[in-house]
């Protein structure tokens, strides 16, 4: 009779230690401190109020009288309002207590009354910042340049509502779009005044039900795939850094509504960790095959990464103004297949650790 080999002995699937585990949250935890690090000054600027979404529309009805070459709009639902001044002419916005506040194409350039109050309190949606003592509505005006060019864009608080509660005409409308308030804003167009003058709205929440059911169909599909492979180490890579191009492209549409210098470190960091992702899912995909612990790893920091994108971004997902330049139904799709496909295969890295 001959004798049985013995099966070869599998060898055991490399898990990763503490060690690289610790390693990994160190690693990830220098990235966003760099990000934060590189972000934090670039966002402290005049204005640093970037587009949100919200339910409120606020919208130019009138410029009074009408001035050839003035451009005036609202950007981000009610977050910001930009004035274009025609070429060789000085546009003064005044501030609320209608004093000179922004000088905007005065040679080419835009300046600042550093004594005017509302230069404080446009850094903030309810204008809750102390100001310094020489802020004064009355004090002599002191110019300082902000940027070259002939626009500027900022925080203005005549455009929208300035209370944390609701406006007690959209209580008594029952969840129907509203009319909240007509507003004026007043100018100076070389000397001469010239009020803007628009309208804020309240709208309802959507139900986003064909971005939501998207996202579930293709998580679903990655789901299937993901039972039915031997190794699911190449598809959660391929998956990842799909969903970190797919979270780019949607940071990229909602950054490019708001001028630079309204960025604020949220909005950088809504830019950049996207990017993350997508790395650390091309990782996985390298990885796979020869380091499949730091595969695994590298794809569970993905998963963290783009879900936690994904949960900054939940607004978008319902609010009826959504700022972005992409058509507003892919961003909403952009922003729940995110989450859901990551998550999707940030689950089946951990519970199929040997499968990697």
């Amino acid at each position: 009779m001959t004798p049985t080999r013995p099966a070869p002995a599998r060898r055991p699937a490399r898990l990763p230690s503490p060690a690289a585990h610790r390693g990994a949250g160190a690693a990830v935890a220098t990235v966003l401190l760099a990000l934060l690090l590189v972000a934090g000054p670039l966002a402290e600027v005049a204005g640093a109020v970037p587009a949100r979404p919200v339910n409120y529309r606020s919208e130019v009805t009138e410029v009074d009288p009408p001035v050839e070459g003035l451009a005036v709009r609202i950007i981000g639902g009610d977050q910001l309002l930009e004035v274009v001044a025609p070429p060789g002419v000085v546009v003064v916005a005044l501030g609320y207590g209608e004093e000179p506040y922004l000088r905007i194409g005065d040679g080419g350039r835009v300046l600042v009354n550093v004594n005017s109050p509302a230069h404080y309190l446009n850094d903030e949606r309810l204008g809750r910042v102390p100001l310094p003592d020489h802020a004064d509505e009355e004090a002599e005006p002191s110019w300082k340049r902000l940027a070259d060019g002939r626009s500027w864009a900022w925080h203005d608080h005549r455009v929208h509502w300035m209370m944390e509660r609701e406006p007690p005409v959209v209580r008594e409308a029952g969840g129907e779009a509203v009319r909240v308030m007509d507003w004026e804003v007043p100018l100076l167009v070389d000397g001469e005044p010239v009020v803007v003058r628009g309208t804020l709205d309240w709208e309802p929440d959507v139900v986003p039900v064909m971005p939501l059911a998207a996202a579930l169909l293709v998580a679903g599909a990655v789901a299937l795939l993901a039972l039915r492979r031997a190794r699911v180490g190449p598809l959660a890579g391929a998956v990842l850094a799909g969903a970190g191009a797919l979270a780019t492209a949607v940071a990229a549409g909602e950054a490019l509504v708001s001028p630079r210098y309204t960025w604020d470190v949220a909005l950088q960091l809504s830019l950049a960790l996207p990017a993350v992702g997508f790395l650390a899912g091309i990782a996985v995909l390298a990885l796979a095959r020869a380091q499949p612990a730091w595969a695994r790893t590298a794809g569970l920091v993905a998963t963290a990464v783009l879900v936690g994108w994904t949960a900054f971004h939940l607004p978008a997902l319902t609010a009826p103004v959504v700022p972005t330049e992409l058509p507003v139904g892919l961003a909403r799709t952009g922003v729940a297949t995110t989450g859901l496909v990551a998550l999707t295969a940030g689950v089946a890295l951990a519970l199929r650790p040997r499968a990697v």
